[in-house]
């Protein structure tokens, strides 16, 4: 039987086209954009890969001019658009900003891993399945602002909802469940149907909802939620 909880769960351009070998287990690329442009670093995991190698899978980052920004993984023979590495936990992301304030990181080919970056400003741990926004100076460097981390709460293996702050977020939505989903207000009028194109992680903003209590009806369970 699936199982629901309330739970607290939070989280381009292309630079070159890259061959990976098929056993670098994980492989995400993260998409740094804002108004003036946007970039890309990829980043591998390989078991077998040490730190002192270097091989045809790692290149120097080709830096973009300004107005663009630059982002990128720092080793010691250089600045890496794509970077091979033994575990992905612990890899910073060195992000050159531009003239503007409001940025966002996007993920993906992640393989159908869950792969989590923590931003060292805010302190939020958050899986790489949806993007993230956030503000920062303009034309500075943050080499130790965003690392990737095993998050501190377990990754859920379990069919999770949380609603907070207006959003309602989704985990580890069933495979085979109904995509589509139902929120009502309280006296069983249909207000939204919401559609889950992300099973591993989604969230939805409800934010426009006017003040009342609404059920939530997915794969046959129901939740009530408050709205103040």
């Amino acid at each position: 039987m699936k199982t629901m909880k309330i739970c607290a769960l939070l989280v381009a351009t292309l630079i070159s086209t890259l061959a990976f070998a098929q056993n670098d287990t994980t492989a995400v690329r993260v998409t740094l954009t804002t108004a003036n442009g946007d970039d890309a670093v990829y980043i591998m995991e390989n078991a077998a890969f040490h730190a002192d190698q270097k091989d045809k899978n790692e290149s120097t980052k080709m830096k973009n001019p300004v107005p663009n920004v630059n982002i990128y993984v720092a080793a010691s023979y250089g600045d890496m658009s794509s970077f091979k590495t033994n575990s992905i936990v612990g890899t910073k992301l060195t992000i050159e900003t531009n003239n503007q304030t409001d940025y966002t990181l996007s993920f993906d080919w992640l393989k159908g891993n869950v792969v989590y970056l923590k931003d060292n400003v805010t302190g939020k741990e958050f899986p790489c399945t949806a993007p993230y926004a956030f503000t920062a100076a303009a034309n500075v460097t943050l080499s130790d602002r965003f690392v990737f981390v095993t998050p501190s709460t377990p990754v859920p293996t379990e069919y999770e909802i949380c609603y907070r702050n207006g959003y309602l977020q989704i985990s580890n939505y069933p495979a085979d469940a109904d995509a589509a989903i139902v929120l009502s207000d309280e006296n069983g009028v249909e207000v939204k149907t919401l559609t889950v194109t992300n099973r591993l992680y989604q969230e939805f903003n409800l934010a426009d909802l006017a003040k009342g209590h609404y059920t939530f009806v997915a794969n046959g369970k129901t939740l009530t939620i408050g709205v103040q």
